[in-house]
């Protein structure tokens, strides 16, 4: 896989929080920065999509700074996180062989995270390779080109689990030795938590593959 294009999520309403999720700082950067930096260090990964929905304008200077392709879901509201997955694989190079998948709230997402994913992928014939702690999934989750079409072909009324129960064998675990990816960050004491994590290194943001 070449070049791998990265979807981000975020469209979300942010109603838990009361306030846009991806421009909250840590260590002086929007959350999303953090993620977006973490993207442009993997030289696999490109172009980056990130759906945008609500807050389409408080993220957009974040989204100009680092170059990442901006895709609007119109539909964010009534359409739900489905059809922000929908909106973004819709955007992809029809050429792509992949592509990844995260949530615009994962600030302690790494670059080894990222690059034990895409090996992964290499040396195996799974469909979806997705990280694990513990043995329960979480995000970033990377798919083979062969799941755009059903991806596109789900209904409104179901979610990405559709999906995911679906290639349920044919899916392949990568374990981490962190939580962080069964996480994201909802509410303001979540915040206030993964910012505590961020600035201490504490056990949140060593979110290394396991050995």
């Amino acid at each position: 896989m070449s070049s791998l294009p990265a979807i981000i999520l975020a469209a979300g309403m942010s109603q838990r929080m009361g306030t846009c999720k991806q421009t909250l700082l840590f260590d002086g950067k929007p959350l999303l920065a953090h993620l977006l930096e973490v993207l442009q260090s993997v030289a696999e990964v490109s172009p980056v999509f990130v759906v945008t929905g609500r807050y389409w304008e408080e993220i957009a200077p974040i989204l100009e700074a680092y170059k990442a392709v901006v895709v609007h879901n119109s539909d964010y509201e009534a359409g739900g996180m489905l059809s922000s997955i929908q909106t973004g694989v819709a955007a992809l190079p029809t050429n792509c062989q992949g592509f990844l998948l995260l949530l615009g709230d994962q600030p302690f997402v790494t670059s080894k995270v990222l690059k034990a994913l895409i090996e992964a992928q290499k040396s195996s014939e799974a469909s979806i390779v997705q990280t694990a702690y513990e043995g329960k999934r979480g995000h970033p989750i990377l798919f083979r080109a062969s799941c755009i079409p059903e991806i596109l072909a789900l209904p409104p009324d179901a979610t990405l689990k559709t999906l995911m129960t679906r290639h349920a064998e044919d899916t392949l675990a990568v374990p981490v030795s962190r939580p962080t990816i069964l996480a994201d960050i909802d509410t303001p004491a979540e915040y206030a938590e993964a910012t505590r994590l961020f600035a201490t290194g504490g056990a949140g943001r060593a979110n290394l593959p396991c050995e």
